[in-house]
């Protein structure tokens, strides 16, 4: 199970001080679940996928693999984030 409990995650940027990009989320995946995560720019998507991997580390909260904290895990080679494109519109319909 890849959970994320009670997780803040926020960002200082310059210029726009402290960003809040996860407040309190509570997410659980249980094996063989698939999800998508659907919301708009700026929502946390990819903030949390990078909580979820080990990327980023929750201010309040933890996020957990199978019941030990990713932050107590050595993340090693076996995980990571692909950059993608703002390719699809507000709409279902991506172009």
């Amino acid at each position: 199970m890849l959970a994320a409990r009670d997780a803040s995650v926020s960002f200082r940027q310059p210029g726009a001080g402290r960003i809040i990009a996860l407040d309190r989320v509570t997410f659980v995946l249980n094996p063989a679940e698939r999800v998508g995560i659907v919301g708009e720019s700026g929502s946390g998507k990819s903030t949390l996928l990078r909580l979820l991997v080990g990327l980023v580390r929750p201010e309040h909260g933890v996020a957990v693999l199978d019941g030990t904290p990713l932050a107590d895990r050595d993340r090693g080679p076996s995980a990571g984030c692909v950059a993608r494109s703002s390719s699809c519109s507000r709409t279902p319909t991506c172009r």
